[in-house]
């Protein structure tokens, strides 16, 4: 398959998501996807445990010569909630990327107290080289100062793009006509994503505990 997932969140988002770094790794191998990110909010927590179990699996399929499985690739990144009010996925593009998440997240954190993360548009322009950055659609935000704010990254990172992801409510034939319209009045692309909260829907009863 060559569908990627770019913005999955594990249960070490907390009270969102419904499972384990470990099984999305099992599960991404199961479809063939070649590659997959986890990007818990504000954290990288998860991304260990994901690349431990891919490292497992493909031990597997080499000592037991398995058919129809391949080795599935997992992208580092994170879910950077701006102190402005922006929800971006940021994905290391290579070491250097990396290297640049893990330095907003030390940063922000040791601005705030434990538990609490204040990363701000400046310090993503200052350290976003070498990250793909994927906008999310405002929900907790003022359109108009969305906007402004993308417009800032954008002009820095021409590459940006905006998450286009379904809702499920009925109404995303609608939803997607608006968000195409929000991508080319910023002049970027759309990344198709699922926005994936659990690995498989025997979790939706956990999901909505933790959320409730």
């Amino acid at each position: 398959m060559d569908y990627t997932e770019l913005s999955i969140k594990s249960n070490f988002t907390f009270l969102k998501g419904g499972s384990h770094p470990e099984e999305y790794a099992r599960k991404a191998t199961k479809l063939g996807l070649k590659s997959f990110a986890i990007t818990d909010e504000n954290s990288v927590s998860g991304i260990v445990k994901a690349h431990n179990e891919l490292k497992r699996i493909e031990s597997t399929i080499a000592q037991k010569n398995i058919n129809g499985l391949k080795n599935t690739r997992l992208i580092p990144g994170t879910e950077i909630n701006s102190h402005e009010g922006l929800r971006i996925t940021a994905l290391a593009k290579n070491r250097t990327g990396w290297a640049n998440i893990c330095r907003l997240l030390t940063q922000g954190k040791s601005k705030e107290k434990k538990g609490s993360c204040k990363i701000t548009i400046n310090d993503i322009l200052e350290y976003g080289n070498n990250i793909a950055l994927l906008l999310h659609l405002p929900k907790k935000i003022d359109i108009k100062r969305w906007i402004i704010l993308s417009k800032k990254l954008v002009n820095k990172f021409p590459e940006t793009t905006l998450i286009l992801s379904p809702q499920y409510d009925g109404k995303d034939s609608v939803l997607f006509m608006n968000t195409a319209k929000l991508a080319k009045s910023l002049n970027i692309q759309l990344s198709a994503s699922a926005c994936p909260i659990m690995h498989h829907s025997k979790r939706r009863r956990i999901v909505d505990v933790l959320s409730a």
